[in-house]
């Protein structure tokens, strides 16, 4: 019998932007530092990301098992529940209006958290320039691969100065506000490898966080 004994696959959401969501998704899974056996990368948009409540725990006295619990039925139960969302802003259409990208910024965080307030996965934060990146799928087929020469367009000054305020507003880490931007190749990689890095360990910080719960209410 396959009964699920290990760690909950990372099930990462992947919001805003969504033109250019196969493009991200498909680079953020190459840089990995984890196998992708070990999580899966869902593209989704606020109104889909609604999630299921918990459960309080005298719901579950009157509980009648119809059947065994095995693997596949958990992992079907767990892809709808993300630990982490990363949330993708394009901040090429304000230019340098400060205010209309801040009250665009605070909105989409807001309607992110709004959607997942059932659950609260961790969230981190993308800013790029939407129209670079699709220049780039367009004329490397489909791939966001800035091959030998070009680059992604980097955050104006005035509104990385803006981020910097709004940080508290958010309720974000400055440590989860990436940047998907870069001069080259290389350096697109590595990026690439510090968003992963930063949403695989807010999902596993996630996964523990919602064990340490389910504990204490078994007491």
């Amino acid at each position: 019998m396959d009964y699920l004994y290990k760690t909950p696959r990372k099930v990462l959401g992947l919001c805003g932007c969504d033109e250019i969501h196969e493009a991200v998704s498909a680079l953020l899974a190459k840089n990995a530092s984890e196998p992708d056996n070990q999580f899966s990368i869902r593209t989704v948009e606020p109104d889909h990301l609604l999630m299921q409540h918990r459960k309080d725990p005298h719901q579950y006295q009157t509980y009648e098992p119809k059947g065994i619990m095995k693997t596949s039925w958990f992992q079907k139960h767990q892809e709808r529940i993300f630990s982490c969302i990363i949330v993708v802003f394009d901040w090429s259409p304000y230019h340098s209006d400060r205010l209309g990208f801040e009250a665009a910024l605070l909105h989409q965080i807001s309607e992110v958290r709004l959607a997942t307030s059932s659950r609260n996965p961790r969230i981190i934060l993308v800013l790029t320039s939407k129209p670079c990146i699709q220049q780039v799928i367009v004329a490397r087929a489909g791939r966001l691969d800035l091959g030998a020469s070009g680059g992604l367009e980097a955050c104006p000054q005035v509104f990385m100065e803006a981020i910097g305020v709004l940080r508290r507003k958010m309720d974000l880490d400055s440590k989860h506000i990436l940047f998907l931007q870069a001069s080259n190749q290389s350096e697109l990689l590595e990026v690439a490898k510090r968003i992963m890095r930063t949403a695989l360990e807010q999902s596993a910080l996630y996964i523990r966080d919602e064990a340490k719960h389910i504990k204490r209410h078994k007491k």
